[in-house]
């Protein structure tokens, strides 16, 4: 599910942070987060996120495509 914050920055002018965090059993947990200028666009941004994950979810949550490297494997690449 996603969320948008309202932030304020140093020169005053506001932004918004989307975000969408997805936690499935047995996949890596799903982090991401874009700043837009406008609300509307924010909301739009997440539907469109959670939407593309709703339909691809293997391609986004798949945990074989996360290979994590070795010690092992970065000292023969040196």
């Amino acid at each position: 599910m996603g969320t948008v914050t309202k932030r304020q920055l140093k020169d005053g002018t506001i932004r918004y942070r989307a975000q969408v965090r997805i936690q499935k059993e047995n996949y890596p947990i799903y982090k991401v987060s874009k700043t837009f200028s406008k609300k509307s666009l924010a909301d739009e941004w997440i539907k469109k996120t959670e939407a593309e994950i709703e339909l691809n979810p293997e391609k986004i949550l798949n945990p074989s495509t996360v290979k994590h490297k070795t010690l092992a494997d970065l000292i023969k690449n040196i």
